[in-house]
């Protein structure tokens, strides 16, 4: 990741107000289009009402995003961004309950709202998790990442070792090389991203 990279994505909110942008829009719906999909999904929204409703999630963001002032004593964006589509989620519930496959989100308690607001930042942690993941892969060569998964998976050093035919030794080396690689990732895009 270049340093222009890095510049770009601290300044994509300020980027995406202007309407006419269609490179950070794109650059935007790019970075959260999954993580609004999963939380659509987690909502109890089937796959095919949820792909209507993340266009619709986004079209309502990219509406709102001229007039949005980032205040972080307020909150984080991302919050911002999962309250227009708990928002949209609940409208729709209202709209169409008899179409939709739903835990009754027509009568949300309370409670499913705070389980909501932990599937939120489950699934938050999740897509920073994978996008470090895709962003790091490039870096190593497949049969050391899958060794590495294996591991995080709860397998042994040493049936790993026999497995993928790597000297124990060298797959500590590159189990502590992935690792921190990883962690470094995942607090750049929180620096970045989690704003």
């Amino acid at each position: 990741m270049t340093k222009n990279e890095i510049h770009t994505r601290k300044t994509l909110i300020e980027r995406v107000k202007d309407p006419f942008d269609d490179f950070s829009w794109n650059e935007f719906y790019g970075y959260y289009k999954d993580y609004i999909f999963v939380v659509i999904v987690n909502m109890g929204v089937n796959h095919h009402d949820a792909e209507e409703l993340l266009q619709n999630i986004l079209l309502k963001a990219w509406k709102a995003m001229p007039k949005f002032e980032y205040s972080p004593e307020k909150g984080k964006f991302r919050w911002w961004l999962t309250r227009i589509a708990k928002n949209e989620v609940y409208d729709f519930a209202r709209k169409k309950s008899k179409d939709l496959q739903v835990d009754s989100l027509e009568h949300v308690t309370a409670d499913r709202k705070a389980e909501i607001d932990v599937i939120i930042e489950r699934e938050w942690n999740r897509f920073i998790s994978k996008k470090a993941w895709d962003n790091i892969s490039a870096e190593f060569s497949q049969k050391y990442l899958d060794a590495f998964m294996a591991l995080a998976e709860g397998k042994s050093i040493s049936s790993v070792s026999e497995g993928f035919e790597i000297e124990e030794a060298t797959l500590y080396v590159y189990k502590s090389r992935i690792k921190k690689r990883l962690c470094r990732e995942i607090a750049t895009l929180l620096h970045e991203l989690d704003c």
